[in-house]
């Protein structure tokens, strides 16, 4: 995994916890005074969860250039034939066609499928 996304990932257990934090701020708060239009907390609750979903946008993106990639380096390596690959339905058939060097993991498979699949479709 790359370093940018372990620090998105931190960044994203800090934010929630601190919404944690904030819902229970907000509940003290809410037991002295009861207009909750007037929190302050809920403000900064829904900051911190935008802040949130856009990392988790931006993780989402990066996961998926890091799957391109290691495909990529699948490909390189085992010197893989992405028409084969295409017309084969399972690992099994693909593997019978294929030398010895090119052959695929079942995880290797699956991954090469996905982002071929999500490539061309």
């Amino acid at each position: 995994m790359s370093k940018v996304l372990e620090i998105i990932r931190e960044r994203i257990k800090h934010l929630e916890k601190d919404i944690e934090e904030l819902h229970v701020d907000a509940a003290k708060w809410s037991m002295y005074e009861f207009d909750e239009d007037r929190n302050p907390y809920y403000d900064y609750m829904d900051k911190d969860e935008a802040k949130i979903k856009d990392l988790k946008e931006l993780e989402s993106y990066l996961m998926e250039d890091e799957k391109k990639l290691e495909a990529f380096e699948i490909i390189k390596k085992k010197n893989v034939l992405i028409s084969n690959l295409k017309i084969s339905n399972n690992l099994v058939e693909y593997n019978r066609w294929v030398d010895d060097e090119s052959i695929l993991t079942q995880e290797e498979f699956e991954l090469l499928k996905e982002v071929l699949w999500n490539e061309h479709n």
